[in-house]
């Protein structure tokens, strides 16, 4: 693969200033903006394990895949569609700004006398430039970011460095950026909104980096230098620096350029097999889906790693993000071992507190009596693979 940059880096530049200065909007709006798609409620209670289960409806979902695994869904590229690709698991889904407005300007904030209670937390990563560890660990960076390390290899997914946009505020910044993040043996990147996808710390990393990516990525990643990129549809598997990794579906969707529109580039969760044969679900972003018993099949995983945050308000966020509740029906048809939360703490991009989504966590695991395989870390902790 050629290693041309297909246009000048002034003009690269310019594009990523631009696109930091959408940044604020995309954040919320790009992120979020199709987040609700049926019609609103006035609760934002958590549900049940029995109303997790029962909520997500046919009628949410393409009806096909009641007559063919996710698999079989997969490989016939029916989530493919001219131009970009369609979420199977809310083919319906409605977008409009006039939501997002009405969510940010107008719904009453259950959990806004709680926001006196975040602190920032600044977070050191020093340590990772040591030596490998003798057992494999992962280590929560921040947000959606962890490094993996087994022995000699590592493993970086969605880095977000430096923040996301000067209007959100960052509760957990690192103190710096260590060489071993700087360079790690591949980089995994879930989907393309902007608190996964970042470009400025993207940027940072040798260009020689292996990338690993769903599919609609590569002029991107070519526009940043980093050629050596491996696209990965739902299902497909590759083989970089000594991990396995298979591209997963995800209920979800993306966007970076409210002009082009969503859904241009593929999302996904991963599975990812270690080289010392460790087995590892990482989740990305992603509403409940009736299909995590299929994704079972693909395990036994050692570790699920499930993305929890900005979740509320659910009339909102509902068909984007898992509610605790959720999460823990997900993990529990997963069949995983373990279970680590992310995508909580360091950005508040939902109407809950930074700190709140793995107490509920916690609560809920407690409920179903799986409290002793809960692993909750805080940003910039290590946690070894047994």
């Amino acid at each position: 693969m050629s290693r041309d940059i297909p246009k000048s880096l002034v003009d690269g530049d310019r594009r990523r200033l631009l696109g930091r200065g959408l940044g604020a909007l995309l954040t919320f709006a790009g992120i979020l903006l199709g987040a609700g798609c049926t019609r609103p409620s006035s609760s934002i209670s958590v549900p049940s394990a029995d109303q997790t289960t029962d909520r997500m409806t046919t009628s949410l979902a393409d009806p096909l895949l009641s007559q063919m695994s996710i698999r079989s869904y997969a490989e016939r590229r029916l989530h493919h569609m001219d131009g970009g690709y369609r979420n199977p698991f809310n083919p319906n889904q409605r977008r409009g700004l006039w939501r997002f407005l009405k969510w940010r300007l107008f719904s009453e904030n259950a959990f806004r006398s709680q926001y006196q209670d975040e602190t920032v937390r600044p977070v050191t990563l020093e340590h990772l430039d040591g030596a490998p560890p003798a057992t494999p660990d992962i280590t929560y960076l921040n947000h959606a970011s962890v490094f993996l390390r087994d022995g000699h290899h590592s493993l970086l997914l969605d880095p977000v460095f430096n923040g996301i946009s000067s209007f959100i505020r960052n509760y957990t910044p690192l103190t710096s950026v260590p060489p071993s993040l700087r360079r790690p043996d591949v980089v995994l990147v879930s989907h393309g909104h902007y608190d996964h996808l970042d470009t400025d710390s993207l940027a940072m990393l040798d260009p020689a980096t292996p990338v690993v990516a769903p599919l609609g990525y590569g002029p991107l990643f070519a526009e940043l230098g980093l050629v050596d990129l491996t696209s990965l549809d739902w299902y497909e598997t590759c083989e970089v620096a000594g991990w396995r990794i298979t591209c997963l579906p995800a209920h979800h969707w993306t966007m970076r350029n409210p002009i082009v529109g969503p859904n241009r580039s593929l999302w996904s969760g991963f599975k990812i097999e270690s080289p010392s044969g460790y087995r590892i679900y990482l989740s990305g972003d992603t509403a409940y889906f009736n299909g995590y018993d299929q994704l079972a099949e693909l395990g036994p995983f050692d570790l699920a790693v499930f993305n929890l945050g900005a979740y509320e308000p659910r009339w909102f966020m509902r068909h984007s993000h898992l509610d605790p509740a959720e999460c823990v029906t997900a993990y529990g048809q997963l069949g995983a071992r373990w279970l680590l939360p992310i995508h909580w703490g360091s950005f508040r991009l939902g109407d809950e507190p930074v700190f709140l989504p793995p107490l509920a966590l916690e609560e809920e695991m407690a409920a179903r009596s799986l409290a002793e395989r809960l692993v909750v870390l805080p940003q910039g902790a290590a946690w070894k693979l047994t």
